[in-house]
C-alpha cells in the first residue's frame, strides 16, 4: 500500500523521480506514513545516511533517496561475499536490528570489443 501511494503521487506530479519532483514526493509521503508510523529507521545508501519513516521501503525508493536514475540497480550490503539485489517493487523489511545498508550502481556492464 505504501508503494502503490509513492507511485501514485510520482506519476500524479508527471515525473519519473526527477530530483525536485522525487524530493516533494518523499516529503510528502514521510510525513503522512510519519503519523501512522511514529518508529524511525535509520538506513545507509551509498554510504550517505537516510532516515525512513516506515517499516517497508522498496528498490525504487531507495533509488529515489540515492538521487539515482532509475536504469541503476540497488543491493542490499550484507556481510559475505554476495550482496542480494533489491529490485524496484521488492519490500525490505527494516525492523531488523541495525542499520540496513545499500548501494546502487549500473546494473550490467558490457566488455571491450577486442
Amino acid at each position: 500500500m505504501f508503494q502503490e501511494r509513492f507511485l501514485k503521487l510520482l506519476e500524479s506530479r508527471e515525473c519519473l523521480a526527477t530530483d525536485d519532483c522525487a524530493v516533494d514526493v518523499l516529503r510528502s509521503v514521510n510525513v503522512e506514513s510519519s503519523e501512522k508510523h511514529p518508529e524511525v529507521f535509520r538506513i545507509l545508501v551509498d554510504q550517505r545516511p537516510h532516515e525512513w519513516h516506515d517499516r517497508y521501503i522498496t528498490g525504487a525508493q531507495i533509488k529515489v533517496l540515492a538521487g539515482v536514475d532509475q536504469s541503476f540497480g540497488v543491493w542490499q550490503d550484507v556481510p559475505g561475499p554476495i550482496d542480494p539485489p533489491v529490485e524496484d517493487g521488492e519490500k525490505v523489511d527494516l525492523s531488523r536490528p541495525g542499520v540496513e545498508k545499500f548501494f546502487t550502481g549500473i546494473k550490467t556492464t558490457t566488455e571491450g570489443r577486442q
